[in-house]
């Protein structure tokens, strides 16, 4: 695994912050928390989802499970 830097590990920081138990960080809090646009947060989000191993995990919203949570 690559050592993470720049947005990625902003991204990364602000999930493992806002992480629980009972919810997922959607998106627009990740972004604002980061200090980023919603694009650069989705992007980062993909990378660090398709990492190998991956850092972080899609959860499904439960009321719309075809959503992602962020």
């Amino acid at each position: 695994m690559e050592d993470l830097s720049g947005n990625d590990a902003r991204v990364y920081r602000v999930v493992a912050e806002l992480e629980d138990a009972s919810s997922a960080p959607h998106l627009q809090d990740i972004a604002s928390r980061a200090g980023l646009d919603a694009e650069e947060t989705r992007a980062s989000l993909h990378r660090l989802m398709n990492s190998e191993p991956s850092l972080v995990h899609e959860t499904p919203v439960r009321a719309f499970p075809a959503t992602r949570s962020w």
